[in-house]
């Protein structure tokens, strides 16, 4: 794909997403207001920035379990950033794995594989935590939230057996069929591939290397870390919420986290940014301006700093050259 091609692919998408936060807005907003209090939208978008930093923490804890070794926390923000912003431009935002495996490799200058199963692994961990938490509080919003449950529980049932699946690439005879058999599948592809060998084992003794060197402890401040950051997220559309009515209760706390926990399960649905099903989840327990506005500070801050990120750090030029 040239550099042009790669450009037009992210103006489409980012384009596709405004289209749907403006058609929202059309249908669902039928009175433009302004914000009584302007100052509570500055605040959300610190809370939000606050919470990808919580997120940059939790991969720096991971990648010392994986190398034994740190890089700057402004790195892991930066490849945090970088993996949002590449996720709200792909579908279901498969790229963000990818964004913040390829940003660590060049970083940390090891195998782009190793990275991979990292950022594997912390998308295993957000999926677990958003969804459980989405199907436990579900029932609020019955029947409206059937597609939660639906979206919910295929996830969670994806993610756990692609942990299983991930966990044994190169032990095949640890697990169960048929999931030993699909490893071996996938090995003896592998093996026609000279070039990939490599990559696949790297990709699968680090998976399994942090996986089994994870302890209780470890698995407690990172679950911690991840639900620390997603309640922030949620917390900006309270702030956004309160911007509006200036109800700072605990109430509409709950309602705006919920409604974010809501978002973010449906938002693995094939559009990009989770446009569409992102909407439909926020607007289960919040009012039409608060979605709108919640909408353009989570999908266009990671999309703005990620674009500064690409062009100060010269990501194109730096994938172009060592791919194409």
């Amino acid at each position: 794909m040239t550099r042009n091609s790669k450009a037009k692919t992210i103006a489409l998408s980012i384009l596709f997403a405004t289209v749907v936060i403006v058609s929202y807005s059309l249908l669902m907003v039928r009175e433009v207001k302004i914000p009584s209090h302007p100052d509570y939208i500055l605040i959300a978008i610190i809370v939000y920035l606050v919470g990808w930093l919580m997120s940059a923490l939790r991969l720096r804890i991971l990648h010392e379990i994986l190398d034994g070794k740190v890089l700057r926390i402004t790195d892991y923000f930066k490849a945090r950033i970088l993996g949002g912003f590449l996720a709200y431009i792909t579908p279901s935002g498969i790229g963000g794995e990818v964004a913040r495996a390829f940003y660590l490799s060049a970083k940390a200058k090891g195998n782009f594989s190793r990275y991979f199963a990292l950022a594997l692994l912390e998308a295993y961990y957000d999926i677990m935590v958003i969804n459980i938490i989405a199907l436990g509080f579900s029932i609020i919003a019955w029947p409206l939230s059937i597609p939660v449950i639906l979206v919910g529980l295929g996830n969670l049932a994806f993610w756990l057996t692609a942990y299983y699946v991930l966990k044994h690439l190169i032990t095949p005879d640890k697990v169960r069929r048929p999931f030993s058999k699909i490893i071996s599948y996938i090995m003896k592809t592998i093996e026609k591939y000279e070039r990939l060998q490599n990559g696949y084992t790297d990709f699968a003794e680090s998976f399994a290397k942090v996986t089994d060197k994870m302890g209780f402890k470890d698995k407690l401040v990172v679950v911690t870390i991840t639900l620390v950051y997603q309640v922030l997220f949620g917390l900006t559309a309270f702030m956004v919420y309160a911007s509006f009515t200036g109800d700072l209760g605990i109430t509409a706390a709950l309602d705006s986290v919920i409604g974010y926990i809501y978002s973010n399960c449906l938002s693995s649905l094939p559009t990009p940014g989770g446009s569409i099903s992102a909407e439909y989840g926020l607007s289960l327990v919040l009012p039409p301006g608060t979605v709108v506005l919640t909408r353009i500070i989570i999908y266009y801050t990671p999309i703005i700093l990620g674009l500064i990120i690409m062009y100060r750090e010269k990501i194109l030029e730096q994938v172009l050259q060592k791919y194409l």
